[in-house]
């Protein structure tokens, strides 16, 4: 199951990247380093997920009113799960509070190959978050076709380099700039730097 939500957050990231082409201002919603997947400001939420061999976790922070917060971790995970969440994930939740640094999130979750696991008292709002990136993956491509209001000729760019990514593993992907082009996409920096984050290069 976590493999299904790799791919999920990859037609996710490479919608958000032809995005970028015509609306830069919202580069800093999704993102990734290494093995870590990042977005803010997506649906009310903002979060990351880690993605090791075997296994997925991840923290989310509720940016609603009246949300719960949490700012300190509690390890009822296994060993593993707890400092991937700890050292990871709540990383990239940090605040300042009056010059203490500590993670601000309201859930965290793992996934193995067959199951979500969470003992955090937000399953309904889990459910939510993953429901963006986890299910069919023509459901998936048609919530961020919609969110990123995407147009036909960008589409058929999503389907053709989603479909690549997703056959190519963890080697790196080179895409001809000519077939960005000829999609009618402008290739600006933020488009380059949003693929380059997920290892697709263009040549």
């Amino acid at each position: 199951m976590f493999r299904e939500l790799f791919n999920g957050c990859i037609i996710a990231s490479v919608a958000h990247a032809i995005s970028m082409s015509r609306d830069p201002d919202f580069s800093y919603e999704q993102s990734w380093d290494g093995n870590n997947y990042s977005f803010k400001q997506l649906f009310g939420f903002e979060g990351t997920f880690t993605f090791c061999s075997s296994y997925s976790c991840g923290a989310v922070r509720i940016n609603q009113n009246g949300a719960r917060l949490r700012y300190e971790y509690v390890s009822y995970y296994p060993n593993i799960i707890n400092e991937t969440i700890n050292n990871e994930c709540l990383q990239y939740l940090l605040e300042d509070f009056s010059g203490l640094i500590k993670p601000e999130f309201s859930f965290s979750f793992w996934i193995s190959e067959k199951e979500v696991i969470s003992l955090d008292d937000e399953r309904n709002n889990l459910k939510t978050v993953l429901s963006l990136f986890l299910g069919p993956q023509k459901s998936i491509y048609d919530t961020w076709i919609r969110y990123y209001s995407l147009e036909s000729s960008e589409i058929s760019l999503l389907h053709y380099i989603t479909s690549l990514r997703l056959r190519s593993g963890s080697n790196d992907l080179y895409v001809k700039r000519s077939v960005v082009e000829d999609h009618k996409i402008t290739i600006s920096e933020e488009l380059i730097e949003s693929l380059k984050e997920m290892h697709i290069f263009l040549v």
